[in-house]
Protein backbone atom coordinates (compact mmCIF):
# COMPACT_ATOMS: atom_id res chain seq x y z
CA UNK A 1 0.00 0.00 0.00
CA UNK A 2 1.43 3.70 -0.89
CA UNK A 3 0.05 6.47 0.61
CA UNK A 4 0.54 10.12 0.56
CA UNK A 5 0.83 12.53 3.40
CA UNK A 6 2.38 14.92 5.84
CA UNK A 7 4.21 14.50 8.73
CA UNK A 8 2.27 15.85 11.55
CA UNK A 9 4.89 15.19 14.72
CA UNK A 10 7.98 13.71 15.78
CA UNK A 11 8.83 12.71 19.16
CA UNK A 12 11.47 10.10 20.14
CA UNK A 13 10.48 7.06 18.99
CA UNK A 14 7.20 8.42 17.97
CA UNK A 15 6.26 9.68 14.47
CA UNK A 16 2.01 11.18 13.48
CA UNK A 17 1.83 10.74 9.88
CA UNK A 18 -1.65 11.95 8.67
CA UNK A 19 -3.00 11.61 5.20
CA UNK A 20 -6.50 12.36 3.40
CA UNK A 21 -9.34 10.67 4.51
CA UNK A 22 -8.64 7.09 2.41
CA UNK A 23 -10.99 4.68 2.96
CA UNK A 24 -9.32 1.80 1.59
CA UNK A 25 -6.08 2.92 3.32
CA UNK A 26 -7.61 3.10 6.57
CA UNK A 27 -9.27 -0.37 6.73
CA UNK A 28 -5.97 -1.88 5.52
CA UNK A 29 -4.07 -0.35 8.21
CA UNK A 30 -7.20 -1.08 10.43
CA UNK A 31 -6.21 -5.14 9.59
CA UNK A 32 -2.86 -4.30 10.55
CA UNK A 33 -3.87 -3.69 13.96
CA UNK A 34 -0.86 -3.72 15.67
CA UNK A 35 1.65 -6.14 13.76
CA UNK A 36 5.44 -5.02 12.71
CA UNK A 37 5.09 -2.68 9.15
CA UNK A 38 7.57 -1.48 7.01
CA UNK A 39 7.51 2.52 6.04
CA UNK A 40 9.58 4.00 3.33
CA UNK A 41 9.43 8.10 3.86
CA UNK A 42 10.26 9.84 1.10
CA UNK A 43 9.88 13.12 0.19
CA UNK A 44 7.03 13.15 -2.16
CA UNK A 45 7.42 14.08 -5.93
CA UNK A 46 4.41 14.64 -8.83
CA UNK A 47 4.84 12.60 -11.34
CA UNK A 48 5.74 13.32 -15.03
CA UNK A 49 2.65 14.74 -17.29
CA UNK A 50 1.31 13.39 -19.76
CA UNK A 51 1.44 16.57 -22.05
CA UNK A 52 5.25 16.55 -20.92
CA UNK A 53 5.52 13.00 -21.84
CA UNK A 54 3.81 13.74 -25.01
CA UNK A 55 6.09 16.66 -26.13
CA UNK A 56 9.17 14.39 -25.04
CA UNK A 57 7.36 12.04 -27.86
CA UNK A 58 7.08 14.44 -30.44
CA UNK A 59 11.00 15.69 -30.53
CA UNK A 60 11.89 11.99 -30.17
CA UNK A 61 9.45 11.53 -33.31
CA UNK A 62 11.35 14.47 -35.00
CA UNK A 63 14.59 13.27 -34.44
CA UNK A 64 13.94 9.44 -35.80
CA UNK A 65 12.37 11.40 -38.63
CA UNK A 66 15.50 13.47 -39.37
CA UNK A 67 17.74 10.56 -38.90
CA UNK A 68 16.38 8.03 -41.04
CA UNK A 69 15.78 5.68 -37.79
CA UNK A 70 13.20 4.44 -35.61
CA UNK A 71 11.60 6.31 -31.95
CA UNK A 72 12.94 3.62 -29.73
CA UNK A 73 16.62 3.96 -31.13
CA UNK A 74 16.05 7.56 -30.18
CA UNK A 75 14.77 7.17 -26.72
CA UNK A 76 17.12 4.61 -26.06
CA UNK A 77 19.54 7.27 -26.89
CA UNK A 78 18.46 10.03 -24.75
CA UNK A 79 18.02 7.66 -22.04
CA UNK A 80 21.38 7.07 -21.93
CA UNK A 81 22.39 11.18 -22.40
CA UNK A 82 19.84 11.97 -19.87
CA UNK A 83 17.89 9.11 -18.24
CA UNK A 84 17.55 8.11 -14.10
CA UNK A 85 19.80 5.08 -14.24
CA UNK A 86 20.98 3.07 -11.06
CA UNK A 87 24.72 1.10 -10.93
CA UNK A 88 24.54 -2.27 -10.08
CA UNK A 89 27.13 -5.35 -9.58
CA UNK A 90 25.65 -8.34 -10.90
CA UNK A 91 26.34 -11.80 -12.12
CA UNK A 92 26.31 -12.37 -15.89
CA UNK A 93 23.16 -14.86 -15.32
CA UNK A 94 21.35 -11.93 -13.45
CA UNK A 95 21.20 -9.32 -17.00
CA UNK A 96 18.10 -11.40 -18.59
CA UNK A 97 16.02 -10.69 -15.32
CA UNK A 98 17.37 -7.01 -15.15
CA UNK A 99 16.17 -6.56 -18.54
CA UNK A 100 12.54 -7.29 -17.33
CA UNK A 101 12.73 -4.94 -14.70
CA UNK A 102 14.26 -2.35 -16.37
CA UNK A 103 13.95 -0.09 -19.52
CA UNK A 104 17.94 -0.50 -20.84
CA UNK A 105 20.60 -2.54 -18.77
CA UNK A 106 23.82 -1.15 -20.51
CA UNK A 107 26.97 -3.38 -19.32
CA UNK A 108 29.84 -1.04 -18.14
CA UNK A 109 32.36 -3.00 -16.62
CA UNK A 110 33.25 -6.37 -15.18
CA UNK A 111 35.03 -7.26 -11.57
CA UNK A 112 35.91 -10.47 -11.72
CA UNK A 113 32.81 -12.92 -11.84
CA UNK A 114 30.81 -9.97 -11.61
CA UNK A 115 29.51 -7.61 -14.12
CA UNK A 116 29.24 -3.60 -13.56
CA UNK A 117 25.76 -2.40 -15.46
CA UNK A 118 24.09 0.77 -15.23
CA UNK A 119 20.18 -0.07 -15.48
CA UNK A 120 18.00 2.59 -17.11
CA UNK A 121 14.42 3.41 -15.52
CA UNK A 122 11.63 4.00 -17.88
CA UNK A 123 10.20 7.60 -18.76
CA UNK A 124 6.82 6.35 -17.16
CA UNK A 125 8.63 6.24 -13.87
CA UNK A 126 9.88 9.93 -13.99
CA UNK A 127 9.10 12.72 -11.85
CA UNK A 128 8.77 16.58 -12.81
CA UNK A 129 12.20 17.60 -12.22
CA UNK A 130 14.09 14.13 -13.94
CA UNK A 131 11.15 14.16 -16.49
CA UNK A 132 12.15 18.05 -17.15
CA UNK A 133 15.94 16.89 -17.66
CA UNK A 134 15.61 14.20 -20.55
CA UNK A 135 13.51 17.24 -22.49
CA UNK A 136 15.95 19.59 -22.22
CA UNK A 137 18.63 16.77 -23.38
CA UNK A 138 15.88 15.76 -25.91
CA UNK A 139 15.63 19.53 -26.93
CA UNK A 140 19.14 20.35 -27.52
CA UNK A 141 20.06 17.53 -29.88
CA UNK A 142 16.49 18.61 -32.23
CA UNK A 143 18.04 21.94 -31.71
CA UNK A 144 21.88 20.86 -33.34
CA UNK A 145 19.64 18.66 -36.07
CA UNK A 146 17.16 22.32 -37.03
CA UNK A 147 14.35 20.83 -35.99
CA UNK A 148 11.52 23.65 -34.49
CA UNK A 149 11.59 23.13 -30.84
CA UNK A 150 9.19 25.21 -28.58
CA UNK A 151 11.02 28.18 -26.30
CA UNK A 152 12.55 27.66 -22.97
CA UNK A 153 9.38 29.88 -22.27
CA UNK A 154 6.80 27.48 -23.17
CA UNK A 155 8.36 24.44 -21.67
CA UNK A 156 8.20 26.08 -18.82
CA UNK A 157 5.22 26.48 -18.87
CA UNK A 158 4.40 22.80 -19.30
CA UNK A 159 6.58 21.89 -16.91
CA UNK A 160 4.50 24.55 -14.07
CA UNK A 161 1.23 22.73 -15.22
CA UNK A 162 2.56 19.57 -14.37
CA UNK A 163 3.03 20.93 -10.66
Amino acid sequence: MRVIGRIKDVCSSRITFEIDEDFETVEKAKKLGDKLVVLNVAQYREKRSLSANGYFWVLVDQIAQTLGTDKNSIYLWMLRDGGVSVPLLIKEEAIDTLTKSFRLVEQIGQRGDMVEVLAYYGTSTYDTKEMARIIDITRQEAIKLGIDVWTKEEIQRLLEDMQ
